[in-house]
């Protein structure tokens, strides 16, 4: 079985999480004060293109090791 080294979130899932969130929030401001009007499946791609490049290029810190348990 494995499990992660520590119980505190990947640094990789924090980022993505919050670049969704930014994602989304700049997506409303865009909306309610650009004057645009962004469609919903374009907003959705945009957040996913976010999450993934934030989880894909920030590297994990040390505590985010994963350990392997032999069941022997």
């Amino acid at each position: 079985m494995t499990r992660m080294a520590t119980p505190v979130p990947a640094r990789k899932v924090i980022a993505a999480s919050l670049g969704s969130a930014i994602a989304t929030i700049v997506l409303w401001l865009v909306e309610s004060f650009g004057g645009l009007v962004v469609p919903p499946p374009v907003q959705a791609a945009v957040i996913v293109v976010v999450t993934f490049t934030l989880g894909y290029i920030v590297p994990p810190s040390a505590g985010d090791q994963v350990i392997v348990e032999d069941r022997a």
